[in-house]
């Protein structure tokens, strides 16, 4: 099927993005509305809502194969709080400031040249991206693409102990550390397993299991903190007020 040209400025837009991505686009519109945010308007589909939907299902499954096989001793919960941290808005904004997304989005009102495209909105050009490779090439592109761009994850925090991260978290928010409970404690044939809840100012969050109080505590405090971000995920706008009507 033939697609029509790009106009000259949708044109220059689209090569810089596939030079991003290291992808060419056989159909150049689903990669055009993939940059399309919803603050633009206009009819039903023509954003990159859908496509941001696609997206993040894709992610999530590329990014829990790549931990599978990446860490093969580590337990659920662990490998529940890697995906979480690296699928996190202000991960995939930082990524997408990396590619350069915040000169790409179409948003309205326009940003002004150099203004600031706030995190969410470019994690969400990022996962309608996906979706549009996709849609475009199959999920074999798409996986590719995807492996292609997690390579350029900013360097995190990510093997940082969790005590000392929620530590440091409760201590700048509360001025106090979290305090461990140990709620259960099993005997088994192999030894015994304890579970232990991490409490911040009278609140206990979900349970976390380990062969040893250090290691039940671990897993406690990536219970925590994946409530305490998911908390913090800012809303899906620019910083900018819409323009009155």
């Amino acid at each position: 099927m033939e697609y029509d040209a790009p106009s000259s400025s949708d044109g220059a837009r689209l090569e810089t993005l596939q030079h991003a991505l290291g992808y060419r686009f056989r159909n150049p519109d689903l990669a055009l509305q993939a940059l399309r945010h919803a603050s633009v308007g206009g009819a039903s589909g023509t954003d990159n809502e859908r496509l941001e939907f696609l997206g993040d299902a894709l992610l999530g499954l590329t990014v829990a194969e790549m931990l599978y096989g990446k860490f093969p001793n580590a337990r659920e919960g662990e490998l529940t709080e890697r995906r979480a941290r690296v699928v996190s808005r202000a991960h995939l904004g930082a990524l997408g400031r990396v590619l350069g997304l915040d000169a790409l989005v179409e948003l309205r009102p326009p940003t002004a040249p150099g203004a600031r495209v706030q995190e969410s909105v470019l994690a969400g050009t990022l996962e309608a991206l996906l979706g549009a490779v996709y849609l475009d090439g199959g999920l074999a592109s798409a996986t590719v693409v995807t492996h292609h761009l997690l390579a350029r994850l900013p360097a995190s925090s990510e093997q940082q102990n969790p005590k000392t991260e929620l530590q440091h978290w409760t201590q700048v928010r509360h001025g106090r550390t979290p305090v461990y409970r140990l709620v259960e404690e099993r005997e088994h044939a192999f030894g015994r397993t304890f579970c232990v809840q991490a409490e911040v100012e009278g609140r206990r969050f979900g349970s976390g299991w380990g062969r040893s109080k250090r290691e039940a505590e671990q897993n406690a405090a990536r219970e925590a903190l994946l409530v305490l971000r998911a908390e913090r995920e800012p809303a899906e706008h620019t910083d900018a007020e819409p323009a009155s009507s």
